[in-house]
């Protein structure tokens, strides 16, 4: 793929295949998102010279069907309450236990529209990989929530006040993520590929407006 860095391709999530280098990821510098149950994101962060034959071979690839519950989940890595009151980094270990897709997901419960959570800057890094970055628009820079997906607000959330994108209280950046689902939960899930044995960091800038009503958490399963 002469001069380019980037390209999208198509996971087939019934079929269980899609086209990937036959070399390792790392090697190719190549990073997998997964975007759905039928479709995954593919970039390459590497340009190629033009005079480079890339070869490709169809993989079977295992896929677990998720359903997603409007319950809070009660494994957790992290749980917050009242703080952090302003942006501060959080960084927690993650090893894989079996070679596969995992979701990262974080759940949002705000007490009302002065009181809510804002999120930026996830990052999820497989520190066995030579630092490669697991997620899609991780920064939420794409001025959308493509490679995430927000869960149970139409369900969950009082008075039509649900988590979203936001423009204001960011880190550093132009947008970030508001958990602004009133009374209950509401989630912002992303799914990645895991190596078993791989320890994968996480880490994320987060702060609450400080109320005893609120909650927050995040998990990886």
């Amino acid at each position: 793929m002469p001069n380019s860095t980037c390209s999208l391709a198509n996971y087939d999530g019934v079929l269980q295949k899609c086209s990937l280098f036959s070399a390792a990821r790392w090697e190719g510098r190549l990073q997998l998102t997964v975007i759905s149950k039928r479709n995954t994101v593919i970039i390459f962060t590497q340009a190629y010279p033009t005079n480079t034959t890339l070869s490709y071979t169809t993989t079977t690839m295992p896929f677990t069907t998720m359903n997603v519950s409007c319950m809070p989940s009660s494994a957790r890595i992290a749980t917050y309450t009242t703080s952090p009151t302003t942006y501060q980094r959080q960084m927690y270990n993650y090893t894989a236990i079996s070679t596969g897709i995992v979701l990262l997901e974080f759940g949002f419960k705000a007490k009302n529209p002065s009181f809510t959570w804002h999120l930026d800057d996830v990052s999820v890094i497989d520190i066995n990989a030579s630092g490669i970055e697991m997620l899609l628009n991780g920064n939420f820079e794409a001025a959308s929530l493509v490679g995430w997906q927000i869960a149970c607000s139409s369900q969950s959330c009082l008075s039509g006040k649900q988590s979203s994108l936001v423009q204001t209280n960011c880190h550093n950046s132009s947008n970030c993520y508001e958990g602004a689902c009133q009374g209950n939960y509401d989630y912002l899930h992303q799914y990645f590929n895991v190596t078993i044995g791989h320890i994968y960091t996480l880490s994320f800038w987060l702060y609450t407006d400080g109320d005893v009503k609120q909650e927050a958490y995040v998990n990886i399963s």
